[in-house]
Order: C-alpha cells, then sequence, then structure tokens
C-alpha cells in the first residue's frame, strides 16, 4: 500500500546512445472499496429482482459490481448500479452476494441475502 517512486533505465547499444532515465510515480492500492448495503430481494414468477445501495455512490473507486448465486459468480454490473435480475433462478433456497469491486481490481466484503423460489 502506498505510492512508491520507479527509476526505468533504457540503454540501445545498437544506436551508440547513453542511458536515459526516466522516473515515474506507482500508487498501489489494496484497500477494498466499501461494501453494498441494503441488500433486498423480490421473487416474481420467473426472475428474482435484486436492489441494494451502491458504494458507488460515496466511493468514487468502485468500478464494477459482482453478483453471486451460491458462490458462483453470475453477473457483473457498472459500479453506480443498484440492481440487477436472476433470469433463471433456482428454486429452493439460494444465497446471493454482491460485492464492489474498485479500478484497482480490489474486491469488498460481500452483503448477502438468502432466498427461497418455490417450484
Amino acid at each position: 500500500e502506498g505510492v512508491y517512486e520507479v527509476s526505468l533505465i533504457a540503454t540501445s547499444v545498437e544506436q551508440g546512445l547513453d542511458s536515459e532515465e526516466e522516473i515515474f510515480w506507482l500508487h498501489v492500492d489494496r484497500t477494498p472499496p466499501a461494501s453494498p448495503t441494503n441488500l433486498s430481494a423480490e421473487v416474481t414468477a420467473d426472475t428474482v429482482d435484486l436492489s441494494w445501495s451502491s458504494p458507488g455512490i460515496s466511493d468514487w473507486s468502485v468500478e464494477l459490481q459482482n453478483i453471486y448465486r451460491n458462490g458462483v459468480l453470475r453477473a457483473t454490473t457498472a459500479g453506480y448500479s443498484m440492481g440487477w435480475s436472476d433470469p433463471s433462478p433456482v428454486a429452493g433456497h439460494s444465497r446471493y452476494a454482491v460485492t464492489a469491486v474498485d479500478t484497482a481490481g480490489n474486491e469488498s466484503t460481500a452483503d448477502i441475502i438468502t432466498v427461497f423460489v418455490p417450484e
């Protein structure tokens, strides 16, 4: 975590050039974004409609959100999204989880809900 100074030195023997140094800054981010909150579900005849409060509203670094059903990634939405519909729910109990992913690829903890879909 932090900001690092990186020095790059390039040399070209073929061209007979001297070494040339370029310094740039590298920001390393390992801090996950805030988690989505207030996850709720509505079971309809053909879908499970999920909705949540997006951390993208208060955390500008949220790039996308992952939606899992029973531990398997089902969809990815834009960071400002606040809902998704599962077009093929499974009968019985299913556990849905929504996480936020920031621009550095860090994934938040999940907001989780368990729903029952009748047969």
